[in-house]
């Protein structure tokens, strides 16, 4: 695979990993009105009585939509790994996303809404809840227009529609360019990791999607014995070094802490 091809492989795996989660479909047009209400991955109806002030985001991904459809200014709160968004310093750090420092950090700011994908534990959810604060969850997006749905919502529950419907309409559009630059061509074996200690995603995930519709082989899908539990090749699952270094990859592709 030329560089045009990396560097079309990068941008789709990197644009996709700014949004792992998915909920209730958002409007279509541009107009948000309040009070909106949607049902979240815990089954929880939420209702934002408001157009929220201020907003804690949870995990990075929720902070990078946020960034993404103009609406960063309206974020109070963020965790430890979301350091990397301009002008992330300037605001509230809540810990990690997991455990009680983050639901005490929150909790101090008060803030109108908290957004939390699927990667948060549900114990912070029901206690951030507990303390009266307003929080939707997420849904694992398992593809990528999980992420445009879940762009759109996210418009929606904090009153940017319009920011969040030109991004996700400007992600269709590229997505759809890549795609056909990449048609009927050969498909290089390509690796994605993650994480401390070596993880990776087989299909049923929005990364996998990312990989192929980037024109890669995702060879974590296609060989259990990547997953060190040798069972199945779908989700997230801990990597098999020996194995993926036979399956020899023309591609690894990384996460920033790889």
């Amino acid at each position: 695979m030329h560089a045009t091809r990396w560097a079309v492989l990068v941008c789709v795996v990197v644009a996709a990993l700014g949004s792992p989660g998915v909920g209730a479909a958002a409007a279509a047009n541009g107009d948000c009105s309040f009070p909106i209400t949607r049902t979240d991955a815990t089954g929880t109806t939420v209702t934002v009585a408001e157009d929220p002030d201020d907003v804690v985001t949870v995990s990075p991904s929720a902070a990078q939509t946020m960034y993404e459809i103009d609406a960063w200014d309206e974020v109070v709160g963020v965790t430890t790994y979301a350091s990397y968004l301009p002008g992330a310093d300037e605001k509230t750090t809540v810990g990690s996303g997991f455990g009680s420092p983050t639901v005490e950090g929150t909790i101090a700011l008060d803030p109108d809404l908290v957004l939390a994908p699927n990667s948060v534990p549900s114990s912070v959810v029901q206690s951030l809840r507990g303390a009266g604060l307003t929080v939707y969850q997420f849904e694992e997006a398992e593809d990528l227009e999980d992420i445009e749905e879940k762009t759109r919502l996210t418009g929606e529950l904090v009153g940017h529609c319009e920011g969040a419907n030109a991004r996700a309409d400007e992600m269709a559009r590229q997505l759809d360019v890549i795609r056909a630059a990449v048609d009927d061509v050969e498909r290089p074996k390509a690796f994605f990791s993650f994480a401390p200690g070596g993880w990776t995603v087989g299909d049923d995930t929005f990364i996998h999607e990312a990989i192929e519709t980037a024109g890669g082989d995702n060879i974590a899908a296609d060989d259990p014995g990547i997953n060190e539990f040798g069972s199945y090749t779908s989700g997230y699952f801990p990597v098999n070094a020996e194995i993926v270094v036979q399956s020899d990859p023309a591609w690894f592709v990384l996460d920033s802490g790889g």
